[in-house]
């Protein structure tokens, strides 16, 4: 299992999840699919947008680490 580095964006996107989900992805992975999703679950209700905001900045960054270092070795 790989450790996550912390950095002073990881924790704004953290904060952001909680408060406007939408912007967190978006710190994260930029305007794309992923951005438009976690904005149409905000909207449709709160709790789901920060919820896949979350997924996208824990999950998702814990496999492209992996992705990457499979592929490195």
């Amino acid at each position: 299992m790989t450790r996550q580095k912390v950095t002073g964006r990881r924790i704004a996107a953290i904060v952001a999840a909680f408060l406007l989900p939408p912007l967190a992805v978006f710190l994260e992975r930029g305007l794309g699919s992923q951005f438009w999703i976690a904005t149409v679950l905000t909207v449709l209700a709160f709790v789901p947008g920060v919820i896949f905001a979350l997924y996208t900045i824990f999950i998702d960054a814990a496999g492209d680490a992996g992705a990457k270092e499979t592929a490195a070795a």
